[in-house]
């Protein structure tokens, strides 16, 4: 699963002054509100607040916000394995399986594979945690 960059807390604070020079509209943009929640996860949110001039309120409101925004599905393409001995499994499987983590976000992996590559996608989830 690719890694989203993060950007830096002066880069965001550097966004959020050009938006605000730009004769800022009433919302502020998704990207600016998620670029100013990511940075929660090495800053403290007075930190955030005070560098962005962000009201502790709205913060708050857009970090609960995205952790109950479902995740964007996420497609990793599962390499072509060489078959497993024959087992009492079915030959392919159709399951979704889902991994929340700690920041609430989901991936999920949904499909009709066969046990190797359930196995595959199992040990995917595990190191995504």
């Amino acid at each position: 699963m690719p890694n989203r960059s993060v950007p830096s807390l002066s880069e965001v604070q550097s966004a959020f002054d050009a938006w605000r020079q730009r004769g800022r509209p009433r919302i502020t943009p998704e990207e600016l509100r998620r670029q100013a929640v990511d940075l929660l996860a090495d800053h403290s949110i007075r930190s955030v607040q005070n560098a962005l001039r962000l009201d502790h309120r709205r913060l708050s409101r857009w970090r609960r916000e995205f952790a109950a925004a479902p995740a964007l599905p996420t497609f990793v393409e599962i390499p072509a394995l060489t078959p497993e001995p024959a087992t009492s499994l079915p030959t392919v499987l159709a399951l979704t399986l889902t991994r929340y983590g700690s920041d609430g976000r989901r991936v999920s992996i949904q499909g009709e594979l066969d046990a190797t590559h359930w196995r595959w996608a199992l040990e995917l989830l595990e190191a995504g945690s």
